[in-house]
C-alpha cells in the first residue's frame, strides 16, 4: 500500500532526497527563543522530555533541515522520547547526564554554549562540514523544538510559493538562539525566519512601471495637440495604475496641477505595492515610501525625456521616451526600487550583515525597471482593456510566531 504523505511531509522528503545534489540558492535566517520561566514537569513531559535532564542531538551527518523531520514527529503526536526510540533519518538523541543545578537550562552547539541559562549563540553555514553536536537541557530543549518548527514552517511557507528554501538548501544560513529573555520582551518566546530565493517580482514590478510610465506620459501629454491618448478616457476603465493616474489628474490641464496630483496617486499606488508585498510576507520596507521631490526633479526636464511619434502598429500617435528619457525612467526606477529596501536586521533576528545584503539585493533587483520602457508606454495607450496581472511567485518571505509561555 503507497503511503500518503501530508504536503509538508512530502516537502521534507523530497529535500532528505535532493539536497546534496540540488543547487544552492538564496539565504534564510533563523531565530528561536525562550524565556526564563522555568519549564513545568507537564510541558516537559509533552517535550517527551525529564526535567533536568541533559539530553545529545548529534546531526553529524546531516544538516539542519533534517531536524524539520522532528518537528514532524510533534505534528503526528510524537516528541523527543518518540526521536529516541525511532531516530528520525541522520538523527540520534539520546540522555547523557544531569544538570549541576535543578532548573538549569542549557544549550550547546558544537563549541558554543549558553552559560548560566542566559544568552544567545549564532551559529552559520560555515560550520555545517563539521557537522552539530547539540547538548541541551530543560528551555534549551524548547528552544531546539521551536527551531525545528522554524525549519518545517519556512518549508511549507517556501514550497507553496514554488521556492522551497532550508538550511541545506541555501547558499548562506544563520540561526540565533536565545535563552533566558525577560517575560515583558516582545520576541521572549516562539521562532521567527526570513529568508530570500531569487524568484520573481515581476507582477510587482511591472505594476510599478506601468503607474510611473502612465504618470510620466500624462504629465507630458499635449492637450493642445490633440493627440488621441485611449488611456485617459474615464469612460473605459481598464487597469489601476492607468486608472489611478486618470482619476487623480481628470479635469486638469496645468502641467504644474497634473504633476502635484500625480505625486499623491505615485505614492499611493507605490505604498499598496509595499504594503502587498509586506502582507505576503515579503522583505521590504515598513517605513511609508514617499517619491514627491523625485517626480518633480524628473518632471521638471519631461519636455527632453518624450516625444510624439507615429505608431504603424497602433494606427495612431503615441507618447514615447526619448533616449535621454529612458535613461531618466530607469535613473528614477532604480531610485524607486531602493526606497522598498529594509532599513535594518528584519525581526531582531541577529544575522550576518552579508545575509541582509543578498535579501536586499533580490528586492532591488526584482524591482527594477529592466525591461522595454517604450513598449510599456505603448501598451497603455493601447485601444484595449487590461487586466489586473497576478503576482509571480515571490523572492522573499518572513515568518513570526510569537508563542505563550509552554507553547511551541
Amino acid at each position: 500500500m503507497k503511503k500518503i504523505l501530508k504536503f509538508s511531509e512530502f516537502l521534507n522528503e523530497g529535500i532528505s532526497i535532493n539536497e546534496g545534489q540540488s543547487p544552492k540558492n538564496g539565504v534564510i535566517a533563523y531565530r528561536a527563543s525562550a524565556s526564563k520561566t522555568k519549564i513545568t514537569p507537564k510541558l516537559a513531559n509533552e517535550l517527551g522530555i525529564k526535567n533536568d535532564t541533559v539530553y545529545e542531538i548529534n546531526l553529524s551527518k546531516v544538516n539542519l533541515t533534517n531536524l524539520s523531520k522532528l518537528w514532524e514527529m510533534f505534528s503526528s503526536g510524537g516528541n523527543w522520547s518518540t526521536a529516541m526510540q525511532t531516530p528520525p533519518y541522520g538523527i540520534t538523541v539520546r540522555e547523557v547526564g544531569k544538570t549541576p543545578k535543578s532548573g538549569l537550562d542549557i544549550l550547546k552547539i558544537n563549541d558554543k554554549s549558553i552559560n548560566n541559562g542566559v544568552g544567545s549563540i549564532l551559529i552559520q553555514k560555515s560550520e555545517e562540514n563539521k557537522g552539530f553536536i547539540i547538548t541541551a537541557a530543560n528551555n534549551g530543549m524548547l528552544v531546539l523544538t521551536r527551531f525545528a518548527h522554524a525549519i518545517s514552517d519556512s518549508i511549507d511557507s517556501s514550497g507553496l510559493r514554488g521556492k522551497i528554501i532550508s538550511p541545506g538548501l541555501a547558499k548562506d544560513w544563520s540561526a540565533q538562539f536565545v535563552l533566558g529573555s525577560s517575560l515583558n520582551v516582545d520576541d521572549a518566546r516562539g521562532y521567527k525566519y526570513v529568508y530570500a530565493v531569487p524568484g520573481s517580482f515581476n507582477a510587482d514590478r511591472n505594476g510599478l512601471a506601468y503607474l510611473v510610465i502612465t504618470a510620466a506620459i500624462r504629465a507630458y501629454y499635449p492637450q493642445d495637440k490633440n493627440v488621441k491618448l485611449t488611456f485617459p478616457d474615464l469612460g473605459n476603465p481598464t487597469t489601476w495604475w492607468i486608472n489611478d493616474i486618470c482619476k487623480s489628474t481628470n479635469g486638469l490641464f496645468k502641467r504644474a496641477d497634473v504633476v502635484r496630483a500625480e505625486i499623491t496617486a505615485l505614492n499611493k499606488g507605490i505604498n499598496n505595492t509595499r504594503i502587498a508585498l509586506d502582507k505576503a510576507n515579503n522583505l521590504v520596507s515598513q517605513t511609508p515610501i514617499d517619491i514627491s521631490k523625485e517626480w518633480m526633479d524628473f518632471t521638471s526636464n519631461i519636455d527632453a525625456y518624450m516625444s510624439k511619434s507615429v505608431s504603424a502598429e497602433l494606427g495612431k500617435d503615441v507618447i514615447t521616451f526619448t533616449p535621454a528619457g529612458i535613461k531618466e525612467i530607469m535613473n528614477l526606477s532604480s531610485l524607486i526600487a531602493s526606497k522598498f529596501l529594509p532599513e535594518s536586521m528584519p525581526l531582531n533576528i541577529e544575522m550576518s550583515p552579508s545575509i541582509l545584503s543578498t535579501m536586499a539585493s533580490y528586492v532591488s533587483e526584482g524591482l527594477y525597471f529592466n525591461l522595454n520602457v517604450n513598449n510599456f508606454s505603448k501598451d497603455v495607450q493601447r485601444p484595449l482593456k487590461f487586466q489586473k496581472s497576478q503576482q509571480v511567485t515571490g523572492s522573499t518571505g518572513t515568518g513570526n510566531v510569537s508563542q505563550g509561555e509552554g507553547r511551541y
